[in-house]
């Protein structure tokens, strides 16, 4: 079995469009901030910062540290090979037991300063499949968990596990539990928890 991972960042037409970028108010220093709330433009001040030509290139230029440099980096850490990198979009097959560690991270990165900043989220889709299965299928079925984080409203991870004998499960969840059930993972390898408890879980 291994994992076929696809991440996206979230909502980036608003981010290019100035929709998703900080209030003025965010971006003044105090005094600026006091000196027009004095002379009544308080109200101005809750208005969208307008892309600049600046931003919209550090935007850019981000995404591009996220897709060359970042990404692969992160990928090849975690034993694993980028199918495609271009911007806030990656495709990357990894080992089962690396895929959730490798999806935290790159989720971590996209957040970073160097990339998008921790306002920005991104959804991921991981498909945990057979290496017999047809790669179409596994493509389509990790596409498709990638939807389902994102309809299940954006920031999150939804892991669509394909057993071999047919039997396939998907599950969504928040980044904030995906170390929890990372951690779980690993505690059930290392002991003595047995198959039925994975089972009826």
């Amino acid at each position: 079995y291994y994992a076929m991972l696809m991440l996206d960042g979230d909502e980036m037409g608003k981010w290019l469009s100035g929709n998703k970028s900080p209030q003025i108010s965010e971006v003044l220093v105090q005094r600026a901030r006091d000196w027009f709330e004095k002379e009544g433009c308080g109200e101005d001040l809750k208005s969208r910062r307008p892309v600049s030509p600046a931003l919209h290139a550090a935007i850019s230029a981000g995404l591009g540290r996220f897709a060359c440099e970042i990404t692969p980096s992160i990928v090849k850490k975690h034993h694993g090979i980028v199918i495609y990198s271009g911007g806030d979009d990656v495709l990357a097959a990894v080992p089962m037991d690396r895929a959730l560690a490798c999806a935290m991270e790159l989720r971590e990165a996209f957040r970073g300063n160097a990339v998008m900043g921790s306002k920005a989220s991104c959804s991921v889709g991981l498909a945990i499949a057979h290496y017999k299965e047809d790669l179409r299928y596994v493509l389509d079925q990790t596409r498709r968990a990638e939807k389902t984080a994102k309809a299940a409203g954006r920031d999150r991870l939804s892991l669509a596990i394909l057993r071999r004998n047919g039997e396939h499960a998907v599950s969504t969840c928040r980044w904030k539990w995906v170390k929890t059930l990372d951690e779980m993972r690993k505690s059930f390898l290392g002991a003595d928890a047995s198959d039925r408890w994975a089972y009826q879980m």
